[in-house]
This record gives structure tokens, C-alpha cells and sequence, in this order.
């Protein structure tokens, strides 16, 4: 059973979630529901989904991605489950240099630090939510070992783009 911070941060997060979903009903279908009818919930590989009675007018439950950080969490929601959709964020203030070289190998590092120079360590914190979006987006189903991850291998300034690589050959 949670308590504390753990036990907001996953309220935040539900709640962000429950938004996301309500948002999309109503731009685009018009459907108008309360928090209270969106069940969230995690598929066999971990990608979340939301469903309520709402769900048969609709025909398909919405795909479902969020992320939480110290006082502050948000979601994405797209139409259905077949869309692939994640997001990540973190506090700069929170990545600390052991979270960096857990999160990012030195090869990422390198990369991220030969493109952005001085401005590193706020590319480590956008690398960092790119890379967990994209395992939020993909799911367990598809990451089977911790080592299949996303792979930073490039860095443009000039466009904010994070080129990714799957390790695990996709």
C-alpha cells in the first residue's frame, strides 16, 4: 500500500490521465464525461489504456501514457490502442549525476555533450524523458530485457530533435 509522495504522485498521475482522456473525448467526439468514468488501466505489456461505459459509442479504447515527477505529472491520450503515444518528465534539479549515468550510456553522453557543450546537462534531461517516452509508447511487449531499450545516437540543436535507436534490432 502506498503512502506519502509515492502514494500523490500516482494520484497525479491518475489524474493527469483521466484528463487526457476526457480532453480527447470531448475535441474529438464531442463526448462530455466526468473523471469518475475513465477507468485507467495497464494491457499485458504495460501500455495503458482507458475504458468506461463510454467506450461503446467510442468503439475503441483510448491509448493512455503518463509521467510523474516531484509536483508535477502529465499524460497523453490518441484514439485508440493501436496508436503508440508516450511522454516523460523530469526535473532538471532531480537528475542527478548517478540517475545520468544509470539512465545514459557514454556513448549517449558523449553525443549529447559534443552537440550542446554548456548546455549538456539540460540535453541529458531531455534525453532522458525522449528515452521514457519511447519505452512508455512501446511497452514491455516489445522492450523484452532492460538492454532493448531506446539508444540516443544523435543531437540536433538547430530542430530540438533526439535521434533514438532500438538495441534490439527493430
Amino acid at each position: 500500500r502506498m503512502a506519502g509522495p509515492a502514494a500523490q504522485q500516482w494520484l497525479a498521475g491518475r489524474c493527469a490521465a483521466k484528463d487526457a482522456v476526457r480532453l480527447l473525448l470531448k475535441e474529438t467526439t464531442g463526448l462530455d464525461v466526468c473523471a469518475a468514468d475513465v477507468e485507467i488501466h495497464a494491457g499485458v505489456d504495460d501500455r495503458l489504456f482507458a475504458r468506461g461505459r463510454w467506450l461503446q459509442r467510442l468503439g475503441a479504447a483510448p491509448s493512455v501514457s503518463l509521467s510523474c515527477t516531484t509536483g508535477t505529472a502529465v499524460a497523453i491520450a490518441a484514439l485508440t490502442q493501436h496508436h503508440l503515444v508516450g511522454v516523460g518528465v523530469k526535473h532538471l534539479a532531480e537528475l542527478t549525476k548517478e540517475l545520468i549515468t544509470e539512465a545514459l550510456s557514454v556513448s549517449e553522453r558523449r553525443v549529447l555533450h559534443d552537440s550542446a557543450g554548456s548546455a549538456a546537462d539540460e540535453w541529458y534531461a531531455r534525453a532522458f524523458c525522449a528515452k521514457q517516452s519511447l519505452k512508455n509508447a512501446l511497452g514491455n511487449g516489445f522492450l523484452h530485457h532492460p538492454s532493448d531499450g531506446p539508444v540516443v545516437t544523435d543531437l540536433r540543436l538547430e530542430t530540438g530533435t533526439i535521434y533514438m535507436e532500438l538495441t534490439n534490432g527493430a
